[in-house]
């Protein structure tokens, strides 16, 4: 398998997801980041990243998967970000708690050449960061690339 290959599967994960988060109307105009990229970290960026479980068998065409979201809001003298950061948590919320089938589906149809069979939260951490507001999802799905 080439480099583009192996990477196939986790891009095309970040960019479901990035889809999927985006048809949330409070998370439309939200600037998505995956980690694979070069361009640096601005404030209020959505990292999406995904990669490959390490207890998949060999030359299966379904993948486990891990997948974090992190979303970070620097803290300001002159206004108050708590509203805006959770706001934010609140709606990507509201899209995790679908029920993960049905989450899966949502993510298929949003790429192209790809399947989720599900997607579940397996985690999620608000520890506040030194500065910054700062959110941790940590998630697990079942998925495939044709």
């Amino acid at each position: 398998m080439s480099l583009a290959t192996d990477t196939d599967l986790e891009r095309r994960m970040e960019n479901a997801l990035a889809t999927r988060i985006r048809q949330c109307q409070p998370l439309a105009k939200l600037r998505m980041r995956r980690t694979s990229e070069d361009s640096a970290r601005v404030n209020q960026d959505l990292i999406l990243t995904a990669k490959r479980g390490e207890t998949n068998p060999l030359f299966s065409p379904i993948y486990e998967m891990e997948v974090e979201i992190t979303f970070t809001l620097k803290y300001r003298k002159s206004v108050d970000t708590l509203p805006q950061f959770l706001k934010v948590c609140r709606a990507l919320e509201t899209v995790f708690l679908t029920p993960p089938r049905e989450l899966g589906r949502q993510l298929t149809a949003c790429e192209e050449n790809f399947i989720c069979y599900e997607l579940v939260v397996t985690g999620k951490d608000d520890s506040p960061a030194t500065g910054k507001h700062s959110s941790v999802w940590t998630l697990a799905a079942i998925a495939t690339s044709r």
